[in-house]
């Protein structure tokens, strides 16, 4: 296998823009992407298709009910048509205190006739984001999500497509179940089972455990059993994964001891490279505080509550002695300073004293610690060029072997030695993008980048990207 970087095109033509948290499927040698976000904090609600065969995009003018510009929403293939539902869009300045938005909504795209319908439906699940679906015959079966601030959910409801109809599916109380969770990974095994991975339940309850659900006249959940838990994925919630075979694919961070076996190189474009947005660093804390104590309506300056505070301090703690020093002739250099102090202003008190002082001071403070980033910058992309102008990975192909799954409820990772060589991918960490496969081959879309030469030094290291990648050839283990 082969994981390769496909280069914008130079000529003028339209390519889609940057997002992540969007969802995709595959029909007829077409890859079509829906909504996501953007920075800063924008969601779309725009169709794009990229044409697997001549590498291009398109953005069609689709007509009909457009769904809501949202992100987190899940996309899937039914027959000639694609159902799209769900989703969560960010909160907007206006109106004024606008909370986020859920949806629960459901629309099909029709490609034939580049049309969105708004299909009406029954007894409708509350509204989700983050879920995840699949089709099993003329049903959509949707698990988990999130319906708000803390607020995920274990609960399968099941699409009669046919019907327009929403049914809960209730398991049995007795039998184990997964957590609630929302941003997992759902797979269709064949007619009677799906396959849950991973997810995350809330803040640090990020799950790397897997779930098998039998569907027939009663439900049942299946924990299953994980070996080689040593090759798993730093994280299995913010990333696709696709089947192939009896193989399930997805690209994850590896672990220091898989970093040892496998190294990937990042793959020389043909073209000038993009530029991209570069991520805000983020001030110090002591610049935090500095502005917190200057920009304020108090009729006392930064210096004068320094000063306050120090003297409680003093009252507070007693300062130990240099060596040599009396306390006489300590008390003595107390009084030699308050002596020597500036007097005190006269005449009406101003609103905001020194204030122009206390503003050059912040920008003085800003431009040194701007200069401090973009000189440790410039350093480390000095030592790495010197070393190596294709630096090494932290993102590897990772494999779970699932051909024991219904049979004997277990599976396992492959070790990275197992995994066909050749594997090649760009140089960041990727999160939130998309994966789906077609025409014998798996694509990769969008998400945030991480660059690991900034990871260690603090600052905003997440960039919005648009970058295609293609894993070719996808070969029957």
């Amino acid at each position: 296998m082969e994981l390769q970087e496909i280069p914008r095109k130079t000529t003028s033509g339209p390519y889609i823009t940057d997002r992540y948290s969007h969802c995709a499927c595959y029909y007829e040698k077409v890859m079509y992407v829906f909504g996501g976000c953007t920075s800063p904090n924008a969601t779309f609600n725009n169709l794009w298709k990229f044409d697997l065969g001549t590498r291009e995009w398109h953005g069609p003018l689709a007509m009909g009910n457009y769904p809501s510009p949202k992100a987190c929403s899940s996309m899937v293939t039914y027959k000639d048509s694609l159902l799209l539902f769900g989703g969560w869009s960010h909160p907007t300045p206006y109106p004024l205190h606008q909370a986020a938005r859920f949806f629960s909504e459901l629309h099909t795209y029709i490609p034939a006739m580049n049309e969105w319908i708004h299909t009406a439906t029954y007894n409708s699940p509350p509204p989700t984001a983050g879920h995840s679906a699949c089709i099993v015959g003329d049903l959509m079966v949707v698990f988990g999500g999130s319906h708000g601030q803390n607020n995920s959910c274990n609960d399968i409801w099941v699409l009669d497509i046919l019907e327009r109809s929403w049914t809960k599916i209730k398991t049995a109380r007795q039998e184990p179940q997964p957590m609630p969770r929302y941003g997992q990974a759902q797979v269709l095994l064949d007619d009677s089972h799906i396959l849950i991975v991973g997810g995350c339940g809330g803040p640090n309850m990020v799950f790397n455990d897997i779930w098998m659900l039998e569907m027939g006249n009663f439900w049942k959940w299946h924990q299953i059993e994980v070996l080689n838990t040593e090759n798993t994925p730093s994280q299995l919630w913010c990333r696709d994964t696709v089947k192939i075979g009896n193989m399930l694919v997805t690209l994850s961070k590896g672990s220091r001891s898989s970093r040892e076996k496998m190294t990937i190189r990042k793959i020389a474009a043909n073209v000038a490279p993009r530029p991209r947005q570069q991520p805000q660093p983020t001030p110090p804390k002591e610049l935090l505080k500095f502005y917190s104590s200057s920009d304020t309506d108090s009729s006392e300056s930064a210096d004068e509550m320094n000063f306050h505070r120090r003297q409680q301090q003093k009252r507070t703690f007693t300062r130990p002695l240099a060596p040599g020093t009396s306390p006489g002739d300590a008390r003595a250099s107390t009084s030699q300073r308050r002596e020597n102090r500036q007097p005190i202003r006269t005449g009406p008190p101003s609103i905001r004293p020194n204030a122009m002082n206390n503003r050059q001071k912040q920008l003085e403070m800003l431009k040194s610690y701007e200069e401090r980033i973009q000189q440790s910058l410039r350093s480390k992309l000095a030592s790495t060029n010197q070393t190596d102008n294709k630096f090494e990975s932290t993102i590897l192909l990772h494999v779970l072997d699932i051909s024991e799954v219904i049979k004997n409820h277990s599976c396992r990772w492959l070790d990275v030695s197992e995994i066909p060589a050749h594997t090649k991918a760009n140089s960041d960490e990727l999160l939130f993008y998309s994966l789906i496969e077609g025409r014998g081959e798996a694509v990769m879309f969008g998400g945030l980048r991480t660059d690991p030469n900034t990871m260690h030094m603090g600052i905003g290291q997440f960039a919005v990207i648009n970058d295609l990648f293609v894993l070719t050839p996808i070969k029957k283990f």
